[in-house]
Protein backbone atom coordinates (compact mmCIF):
# COMPACT_ATOMS: atom_id res chain seq x y z
CA UNK A 1 0.00 0.00 0.00
CA UNK A 2 1.17 3.13 -0.89
CA UNK A 3 1.79 5.71 1.82
CA UNK A 4 -1.17 8.65 1.87
CA UNK A 5 0.64 12.44 1.84
CA UNK A 6 -1.90 14.65 3.09
CA UNK A 7 -2.07 18.15 0.73
CA UNK A 8 -0.63 21.20 1.89
CA UNK A 9 -2.78 24.02 3.01
CA UNK A 10 -3.27 26.81 1.04
CA UNK A 11 -1.26 28.64 3.31
CA UNK A 12 1.25 26.13 3.47
CA UNK A 13 1.28 25.79 -0.42
CA UNK A 14 1.14 29.77 -0.42
CA UNK A 15 4.63 29.76 2.17
CA UNK A 16 6.09 27.05 -0.51
CA UNK A 17 5.49 29.80 -3.63
CA UNK A 18 7.10 32.11 -1.29
CA UNK A 19 10.26 29.79 -0.72
CA UNK A 20 10.97 28.94 -3.70
CA UNK A 21 10.84 32.75 -5.14
CA UNK A 22 13.84 32.88 -2.65
CA UNK A 23 15.57 30.22 -3.44
CA UNK A 24 15.59 30.78 -7.08
CA UNK A 25 14.28 34.16 -8.16
CA UNK A 26 13.21 34.32 -11.68
CA UNK A 27 15.84 36.52 -13.13
CA UNK A 28 18.61 34.61 -11.44
CA UNK A 29 19.13 31.67 -13.82
CA UNK A 30 19.17 32.55 -18.03
CA UNK A 31 20.04 28.71 -18.29
CA UNK A 32 15.72 27.61 -17.57
CA UNK A 33 14.35 30.44 -19.66
CA UNK A 34 14.35 27.73 -22.50
CA UNK A 35 11.33 29.13 -23.79
CA UNK A 36 9.74 28.48 -26.89
CA UNK A 37 8.45 31.82 -27.80
CA UNK A 38 7.68 35.25 -26.14
CA UNK A 39 4.21 34.35 -25.66
CA UNK A 40 5.03 31.06 -24.12
CA UNK A 41 3.32 30.94 -20.35
CA UNK A 42 4.74 27.51 -19.53
CA UNK A 43 8.18 28.47 -19.17
CA UNK A 44 10.74 26.37 -17.81
CA UNK A 45 11.25 27.77 -14.62
CA UNK A 46 7.47 28.32 -14.20
CA UNK A 47 7.21 24.72 -15.10
CA UNK A 48 9.46 23.48 -12.31
CA UNK A 49 7.76 25.74 -9.90
CA UNK A 50 4.59 24.20 -10.53
CA UNK A 51 6.07 20.28 -11.00
CA UNK A 52 7.16 21.01 -7.28
CA UNK A 53 3.83 22.52 -6.11
CA UNK A 54 2.59 19.52 -7.34
CA UNK A 55 4.02 17.62 -5.46
CA UNK A 56 3.99 19.81 -2.26
CA UNK A 57 0.10 19.23 -3.25
CA UNK A 58 0.16 15.32 -2.54
CA UNK A 59 0.10 14.35 -6.24
CA UNK A 60 -2.44 16.79 -7.07
CA UNK A 61 -3.31 16.95 -10.38
CA UNK A 62 -2.27 18.97 -13.30
CA UNK A 63 -5.52 20.79 -13.34
CA UNK A 64 -5.49 21.32 -9.64
CA UNK A 65 -1.95 23.59 -9.81
CA UNK A 66 -3.05 25.45 -12.80
CA UNK A 67 -6.20 26.25 -11.06
CA UNK A 68 -3.94 27.05 -7.64
CA UNK A 69 -1.56 29.11 -9.68
CA UNK A 70 -3.87 31.12 -11.85
CA UNK A 71 -5.99 31.76 -8.34
CA UNK A 72 -3.42 32.66 -5.97
CA UNK A 73 -0.34 33.06 -7.80
CA UNK A 74 -0.87 34.79 -10.77
CA UNK A 75 2.73 36.11 -10.41
CA UNK A 76 4.59 32.88 -11.00
CA UNK A 77 3.84 33.24 -14.52
CA UNK A 78 5.09 35.89 -17.12
CA UNK A 79 4.16 38.89 -18.80
CA UNK A 80 1.78 37.82 -20.92
CA UNK A 81 -1.34 39.30 -23.00
CA UNK A 82 -3.79 36.02 -21.52
CA UNK A 83 -2.27 36.31 -18.13
CA UNK A 84 -3.25 39.67 -18.21
CA UNK A 85 -6.78 39.72 -19.78
CA UNK A 86 -7.59 36.68 -17.61
CA UNK A 87 -7.85 34.02 -21.10
CA UNK A 88 -5.39 31.65 -19.87
CA UNK A 89 -7.29 27.87 -20.11
CA UNK A 90 -7.12 26.01 -17.07
CA UNK A 91 -6.81 22.80 -19.56
CA UNK A 92 -3.69 20.81 -18.73
CA UNK A 93 -2.72 20.57 -22.41
CA UNK A 94 0.26 23.67 -22.63
CA UNK A 95 1.61 22.45 -19.36
CA UNK A 96 1.51 19.29 -20.01
CA UNK A 97 3.41 19.73 -23.23
CA UNK A 98 5.61 21.94 -20.89
CA UNK A 99 6.68 19.27 -18.90
CA UNK A 100 7.75 16.97 -21.38
CA UNK A 101 10.28 19.30 -23.13
CA UNK A 102 12.08 19.43 -20.00
CA UNK A 103 15.10 18.08 -20.27
CA UNK A 104 15.95 15.67 -17.34
CA UNK A 105 19.15 17.27 -16.35
CA UNK A 106 17.32 20.51 -15.86
CA UNK A 107 15.34 18.93 -13.49
CA UNK A 108 18.34 17.77 -11.38
CA UNK A 109 20.13 20.88 -11.36
CA UNK A 110 16.95 22.52 -10.34
CA UNK A 111 16.65 20.15 -7.84
CA UNK A 112 20.50 20.43 -7.18
CA UNK A 113 20.35 24.21 -6.45
CA UNK A 114 16.99 24.19 -4.10
CA UNK A 115 18.58 21.43 -2.00
CA UNK A 116 22.38 23.25 -2.08
CA UNK A 117 20.56 27.15 -1.15
CA UNK A 118 18.43 25.03 1.64
CA UNK A 119 21.26 23.17 3.26
CA UNK A 120 23.83 26.41 2.83
CA UNK A 121 21.17 28.53 4.38
CA UNK A 122 20.50 26.24 7.61
CA UNK A 123 22.60 26.74 10.66
CA UNK A 124 25.42 24.30 12.31
CA UNK A 125 23.27 22.91 15.19
CA UNK A 126 24.81 19.65 16.91
CA UNK A 127 27.68 19.69 17.31
CA UNK A 128 28.90 22.26 15.03
CA UNK A 129 26.96 19.87 11.82
CA UNK A 130 24.01 20.21 10.03
CA UNK A 131 21.06 18.04 10.99
CA UNK A 132 18.74 17.33 8.24
CA UNK A 133 16.17 14.61 8.94
CA UNK A 134 13.95 12.69 6.13
CA UNK A 135 10.45 11.42 7.25
CA UNK A 136 11.16 8.06 5.21
CA UNK A 137 7.17 7.05 5.13
CA UNK A 138 6.99 8.67 2.44
CA UNK A 139 9.57 8.03 0.66
CA UNK A 140 9.15 4.87 -1.51
CA UNK A 141 12.61 3.40 -3.19
CA UNK A 142 13.89 1.66 -6.00
CA UNK A 143 14.67 -2.31 -5.36
CA UNK A 144 17.95 -2.18 -6.64
CA UNK A 145 20.31 -5.47 -5.67
CA UNK A 146 22.21 -3.57 -3.18
CA UNK A 147 18.74 -2.76 -1.21
CA UNK A 148 17.44 -5.84 -1.82
CA UNK A 149 20.70 -7.75 -0.32
CA UNK A 150 20.45 -5.91 2.68
CA UNK A 151 16.83 -5.72 3.35
CA UNK A 152 14.86 -8.73 1.70
CA UNK A 153 11.23 -8.68 0.96
CA UNK A 154 9.40 -10.18 4.24
CA UNK A 155 7.87 -13.85 4.01
CA UNK A 156 4.84 -15.14 5.20
CA UNK A 157 2.28 -17.91 5.15
CA UNK A 158 1.53 -16.56 1.49
CA UNK A 159 5.07 -16.01 0.53
CA UNK A 160 7.84 -13.61 -0.35
CA UNK A 161 6.28 -9.95 0.02
CA UNK A 162 6.40 -7.43 -3.55
CA UNK A 163 8.69 -4.60 -3.28
CA UNK A 164 7.10 -2.35 -5.91
CA UNK A 165 9.22 -0.21 -8.19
Amino acid sequence: MEPIQTPLTESELTSAVELLRRLIPKDEFPAYSLDVSPTTVYTTLVTLWMLTLQRLGGGTSMTSVIKEVLTNHKDLLPANKRVREGTLSERSGAYSHARKRLPLETVRAFAERVSQTLIESSLAEFAGRRIFLIDGTTMTLSPTSPLLDAYPPATNQYGESVWRS
